[in-house]
């Protein structure tokens, strides 16, 4: 399988990261000359190892470059581009020349009002949502540092690509035409966001490094760094024993949850004095071992080099460059559990192939099947329709990855417990359609709604002999087993992987504990907020380098989620008929287990970071929403409380076409880009005094339409109501039972034009429980019943 992969972003990049991986053949085009910067010497050795080289000048359409890159695609059975629209128009990209799959990833997509506008992950991440909740209520609001936005949308690029390779049985049979929205993979990533402006008409908040709902989940400074905490309400006893003062639970100020949260700055004290004298070491033997509650230390680089735990997983992969330097770099995100040690990698030099090798090796259409295969096919908005998924997934990371794939037609079993989704009469005043809990509020449940359309709803528990049994016998139909419980819950159940593969001897059984299935720290308790600043992510944003933060929206539940879905297709892939040449049957359809940790699928999105912090024994700076390499980037207040805007000048034809807008063009002080950073104080300044006169949305489109990248900071109730999403379809109602029809973040891809085919709402509790035990196991309605009556069967809370 080839894959070709062009384009001068990031995205399409770490896609063909992705496919090599994975034991394709990826061909890289450079058309332009690299810049010597580390930081591009860093992305290059991370994204590019592996993969082969070739110089294609294509930029014009009228020269020999553009006839190049044509032929070579029809050489290829995968291209994958993150080119700007205009140029695929110049390059005839909505006119295949012959069966492939291509894969387009642009920050807009390829149609609708923003098609033509220019953006990077700061811009998408405004416009998105995601900015305007990160960072301290009444200061600037916080972009998540790196490349987070073009390499989760390269995960659904890439997911896209697989699960249309598993319809068509692994062959190249008709053209397949994939196109993944940037601003959509934004937007498909919040938790939330949307749902609070559903449901109660409230936009969300910025909350510093914690959550407005729930507290104490915080970072706090200690002896030698910052330690975060994460304690939900379950926790809460358990931690004031740990504090040293039992006390401590019962004293009205901090008793209740609203209670923590209305005297919060008191109890922040209290617990900055009781970790002052204390190391985050032992802050996270005392809490993590002793009293088994969820912190996570504040890693730096070097920290994620020396950590124990990743290194007894053998999680780094080591990657030459072209001049024999070495360097550590994250390896995959997940893998067979059996499978430990990574393989090394070497880069190739840019042009270390020619297109006439590449040409010779394949003519034009070999491999490419014609007709129909014995697959999928015939649906291609639905590829995945035929897979049948056991889904033992809970809270966001799981969830959002079943969901992925149910939005691609597979058939998700959704398996809760009768205690799943709470009492019958809910404690608190939760998230409903109109804010009414109703006579079900189990099935009501907006974040539940939200994580589980497209799925079929099944209750039973799994600690009783019957659920067991049950649930073997629906393994033995299955293909997908996803779970994200603590590393040890299913061997706890009985349930563990050998008993699984005894069930069902091709089973892909795929496992989401927050530290991985094995090494020192799989056993802490792992959530989102206390896994993250083990990622290294804190250690490059803030305000300054005093001030640390984290993005406090659980950014790894929401990364893992993708990744696994990308793992989920991968699986599917090597057990086709005509994978691994080296493998029998019996191999290639042996049963597997996936061990994805949170914490490695995040380390991952700093990859380049790793590398060049290496290449220059340098720990990167927290500078707020600079950005060193850009010719002008920063984010400017705008006219209103707290509206802000995302401007970012990427070379000097766009900081010209500013400036003249501005009317400092003439200005020697802003002249060149040295002289811009030793007058940055001056020149923010000016823009602030600018942008505040305008409104941001207006100004967006103003300076977009003079070439200038610039977002607006949009909250829920402005990017949901964005005629460009409305254009596009984006956004989906659902709704009917005991649900009233509320808009939800869409899937953030079209595959040959359609998406959004025959979506269902959530499954109320137990809803399918009937339909899934006749006509899969067989079971007659008496059957049916005597395990309904008997309580094994649920369709109502058990607590």
């Amino acid at each position: 399988m080839k894959v070709l992969e062009f384009g001068n972003g990031l995205s399409a990049a770490y896609a063909g990261k992705l496919f090599a991986a994975c034991d394709m053949e990826v061909i890289r085009v450079d058309s332009a000359n690299l810049t010597q910067s580390t930081r591009d010497a860093a992305l290059e050795l991370y994204l590019h190892a592996g993969k082969r080289r070739v110089f294609i000048d294509y930029d014009n359409p009228k020269e020999s470059g553009a006839q190049d890159l044509r032929r070579l695609m029809d050489h290829c059975d995968i291209i994958v581009t993150d080119e700007h629209p205009q140029i695929l128009d110049q390059l005839d990209w909505a006119n295949p020349g012959h069966p492939s799959i291509r894969v387009s990833i642009s920050p807009f997509g390829l149609f609708g009002p923003y098609r033509n506008w220019r953006a990077n992950g700061a811009i998408l991440q405004a416009m998105g949502g995601m900015t305007s909740i990160i960072g301290d209520p009444g200061r600037e609001p916080l972009t998540i540092p790196g490349n987070l936005v073009e390499y989760q949308s390269a995960q659904m690029a890439y997911i896209a690509a697989m699960a249309t390779l598993v319809a068509d049985s692994g062959q190249i049979v008709n053209p397949r035409q994939i196109e993944v929205s940037m601003l959509e993979t934004v937007m498909s990533m919040s938790q939330f966001t949307t749902i609070m402006w559903t449901c109660r008409q409230e936009i969300r908040q910025r909350f510093g490094n914690g959550f407005s709902n729930v507290y104490p989940i915080n970072l706090y400074p200690c002896k030698d760094g910052w330690i975060c905490v994460n304690i939900v309400p379950a926790f809460w006893d358990t931690f004031t024993r740990m504090l040293g003062d039992e006390s401590l639970a019962n004293d009205p100020r901090f008793a209740t949850n609203d209670a923590r949260l209305e005297n919060r700055v008191s109890l922040d004290e209290l617990i900055t004095g009781c970790f002052a004298d204390k190391t985050m070491a032992e802050l996270m033997e005392s809490g993590q071992r002793g009293f088994r509650v969820p912190l996570g230390s504040l890693y730096s680089l070097q920290d994620l080099l020396d950590d124990e735990h990743l290194a007894a997983r053998h999680y780094f992969q080591k990657i030459t460059d072209v001049k024999g330097a070495t360097f550590l770099a994250p390896g995959p995100a997940w893998r067979d559990k059996n499978f430990r040690i990574p393989k090394d990698l070497t880069s190739a030099a840019p042009a270390s192939t020619t297109l006439d090798e590449l040409l010779s090796e394949r003519p034009p259409g070999d491999k490419f099947k014609t007709g129909t295969p014995p697959g999928r096919s015939s649906l291609p908005d639905q590829p995945l329709k035929g897979i049948r998924i056991m889904d033992l997934t809970h809270v966001w990371a799981g969830p959002l990855a079943t969901r992925i794939l149910a939005d691609l037609g597979a058939e998700v079993l959704k398996l809760e417990a009768g205690y799943a989704r709470g009492p019958a009469i809910p404690p608190g005043k939760g998230l409903y359609p109109g804010g009414h809990p109703g006579d079900e509020p189990w099935n009501r449940q907006a974040l539940f709604n939200k994580l589980n359309r497209n799925k079929k709803g099944l209750s039973f528990d799994l600690k009783e002999d019957e659920g067991k049994e049950l649930f073997f016998s629906l393994v033995s139909r299955s293909d997908i087993i996803i779970e994200n419980f603590s590393a040890t819950a299913m061997e706890r159940l009985n349930l563990g992987f050998e008993k699984l593969s005894r069930a069902n001897p091709e089973i892909i059984y795929i496992a989401m504990p927050g530290y991985g299935a094995e090494g020192p720290h799989s056993d802490f308790v792992a959530f989102g907020p206390s896994v993250e600043p083990m990622t290294g992510l804190a250690a490059l944003m803030g305000y300054s380098d005093d001030e640390p933060h984290t993005s406090a929206i659980a950014l790894p539940d929401a990364i893992a989620g993708i990744t696994a879905a990308a793992a989920a297709v991968s699986a599917l892939f090597q057990r086709l008929p005509n994978q691994g040449k080296n493998k029998s049957v019996q191999q290639r359809r042996a049963a597997r287990h996936i061990d994805l940790a949170l914490v490695e699928a995040t380390i991952n999105m700093l990859g380049e970071q790793l590398i060049e912090y290496q290449m220059t024994g340098r720990a990167p700076i927290r500078q707020g929403n600079h950005i060193d390499h850009a010719s002008l980037h920063g984010l400017f207040a705008c006219r209103g409380p707290d509206d802000w805007i995302v401007i970012s000048c990427l070379d000097e034809i766009a900081w010209g076409n500013l400036a003249k807008l501005m009317g400092i063009g003439g200005d020697e002080r802003f002249a060149n880009p040295d002289q811009r950073k030793r007058n940055r104080a001056r020149l923010y300044s000016l823009i602030n005094a600018w942008t505040g006169t305008h409104d941001k949305i207006a100004l967006m489109s103003q300076l977009q339409a003079i070439g200038v990248s610039a977002g607006a900071v949009l909250d829920a109730s402005e990017f949901m109501s964005d005629p460009h999403h409305s254009e596009r379809g984006y956004f989906i109602t659902l709704g009917g039972g005991q649900i009233e029809p509320l808009a939800y973040p869409g899937l953030p891809l079209f595959i040959n034009g359609s998406r959004h085919q025959a979506f269902v709402r959530a499954p109320m509790l137990g809803e399918h429980n009937a339909d899934i035990l006749g006509e899969l196991l067989g079971f007659d309605r008496q059957h049916i019943a005597r395990l309904t009556m008997s309580g094994i069967l649920h369709h109502r809370p058990t607590s």
